[in-house]
């Protein structure tokens, strides 16, 4: 006798909003419907978010698609009730499935729950130390005035090593990130290799990406920046059910100074983690 089907559509949105929000729905809709056959209609390489998923399918999409991360912004005419009408329909006629989880097209359900169905992240090893820190360093044309210049970041980079004598690892797509001299590039496949770097990292820093809420999950010390007061509350409390260290600076916005980064890493580091890097 087959199973009835569970069926999860579309997850395709901006990653942080899928880390932090749509993950912990998606868990909580496979829990109620633990004896049908689970699906998530998605990207394969985030898998390892779904871990009660009996598989991950991709979703055929339009060229130029680009994930957006709460329709607010839609240049690309995807990120609407229209768009996301036509994949409802598409997975009810493809799978006809007896439970469907309808992923919103501003890709957050917002009612987040930081005690509800989270789960901290964690995987072995994928490089032989535990002695390293992590960066990401956004660099994407989508909001681009998110993104910190090349030179601060290197300036960051030299000052830290300098600091903590300790390797730093890039996580993250390297095609989305700018890659300062002495950052360590790892081959990752999947978001599995991320949480792995993560979950063994003294910490992590670099402007506010979803890489940022990944490590908090992972129970990785984050420092982060970015603007307004809304960003910093979720950064260190609202969407940071474990309780993981986080210090996000909004002082300075997205281009703030280099010397003014340096001294918070500094108090930060002094506050949460010293005894770590000692």
């Amino acid at each position: 006798m087959m199973k009835e089907k569970a069926v999860v559509s579309p997850v395709i949105g901006e990653f942080g909003w899928i880390v932090f929000d749509i993950q912990s729905k998606v868990r909580k809709f496979f829990e109620d419907h633990e004896d049908c056959h689970k699906v998530v209609l998605g990207n394969p390489a985030l898998s390892e978010l779904f871990e009660l998923a009996d598989e991950v399918i991709p979703i055929d999409l339009p060229e130029g698609f680009t994930p957006c991360g709460r329709g607010a912004e839609d240049h690309y005419g995807f990120h609407n009730s229209h768009f996301y009408n036509q994949l409802y329909q598409r997975t009810e006629e493809d799978y006809n499935p007896e439970y469907m989880l309808k992923i919103p097209y501003e890709n957050r359900f917002g009612d987040w729950n930081v005690e509800e169905t989270h789960k901290k992240f964690y995987k072995n090893k994928i490089v032989d130390s535990d002695d390293y820190i992590t960066i990401s360093c956004r660099n994407l044309y989508r909001g681009k005035s998110k993104n910190w210049s090349s030179s601060k970041y290197q300036g960051l980079v030299d000052w830290i090593t300098e600091q903590y004598n300790l390797p730093i690892y890039l996580v993250g797509l390297e095609k989305d990130n700018f890659v300062p001299d002495g950052v360590i590039v790892t081959e990752t496949k999947n978001v599995g290799d991320h949480i792995s770097l993560l979950s063994h990292s003294k910490f992590h820093f670099g402007s506010n990406t979803g890489t940022s809420h990944l490590a908090t999950m992972c129970g990785c010390p984050l420092f982060t920046w970015g603007e307004g007061q809304d960003l910093r509350n979720r950064m260190v409390v609202k969407t940071n059910p474990h309780k993981t260290p986080a210090m996000c600076v909004i002082e300075g916005n997205w281009d703030p100074d280099l010397e003014f980064i340096k001294n918070r890493i500094h108090t930060f580091v002094e506050t949460n983690i010293i005894k770590d890097l000692s």
